[in-house]
């Protein structure tokens, strides 16, 4: 099959790595996330008309950048 990937290795252990892989993924995302909402909570008790979600997820956007992390 053209294109197609093709495992070396056993199948199971390639599908646990890329377990592993994506679980560290969402816990790094999870800790970005809460530090987003920590920081938002500071800037929100100064100016509380703004919309909490959009000063969450630009922090976040912002955290992600600087961190070279893939959202």
């Amino acid at each position: 099959m053209k294109g197609a990937v093709r495992l070396s290795g056993q199948r199971a252990a390639v599908a646990n790595k890329v377990a592993s892989a994506l679980l560290a993924n969402f816990r790094q995302e999870a800790a970005l996330e809460k530090e987003a909402e920590r920081l938002a909570e500071a800037h929100i008790q100064k100016t509380p008309t703004v919309d909490r979600y959009k000063v969450v997820q630009l922090i976040k956007r912002r955290l992600a950048e600087e961190r070279d992390f893939a959202l």
